[in-house]
């Protein structure tokens, strides 16, 4: 019996579990190389330079570079890339922008000419198939290069300018740069 005043005191065991995990993000990474530019990143502009023989071209001729692409080896995860963006700046009085158009496919291997050639029989269209676009223009529709992880595939690009047979006679002698920019995506 109790009496008043007084106290009980109950004692209970208590014991408690803990958990930890640990995360990490996976590594995504692109390079790039051409004719006239090491392996490297190149996230910015200039990037890599690309050597178009394009010094003396008349209208209806063009010229071809290449550009490989790839992910690093320390890249975790696939994904693709896509052109975004194409900006041509004139370099001289006349703009001979209005009359340069583009076409761009994926070749065969890391390895493959760049070449006319390229753009005949059944390519990977990464433009639209057999379409000039000018590169004034709003970008068209594109095809993605699909990139794997830990820079195992290694893409080339064939990159396709050439003077539209239209080309009035007073842009003889101009110029013009033209940049092009592919963004890639990892797949998650």
């Amino acid at each position: 019996m109790l009496g008043t005043g007084a106290t009980a005191t109950l004692a209970a065991w208590t014991d408690g579990e803990v958990a930890t995990g640990t995360f990490g993000t996976s590594v995504f990474d692109t390079v790039s190389t051409s004719a006239g530019t090491t392996v490297g990143s190149h996230p910015t502009a200039p990037g890599a330079s690309l050597t178009f023989a394009a010094t003396a071209m008349s209208p209806g001729v063009s010229a071809y570079a290449w550009l490989n692409v790839n992910t690093t080896a320390a890249t975790t995860i696939s994904g693709s890339m896509s052109l975004t963006l194409v900006k041509a700046t004139d370099t001289s009085g006349v703009a001979l922008s209005t009359y340069l158009q583009y076409r761009i496919v994926q070749l065969a291997t890391a390895s493959t000419t760049c070449a006319a050639a390229s753009f005949t029989g059944s390519p990977t269209w990464v433009t639209p198939a057999n379409t000039y676009t000018n590169v004034a223009a709003a970008l068209p529709t594109t095809t993605a290069i699909a990139l794997a992880s830990g820079g195992t595939a290694e893409k080339r690009l064939c990159i396709e300018v050439q003077l539209a047979p239209t080309a009035t006679s007073d842009r003889q002698g101009q110029t013009a740069n033209i940049q092009w920019t592919f963004t890639a995506t990892s797949t998650s």
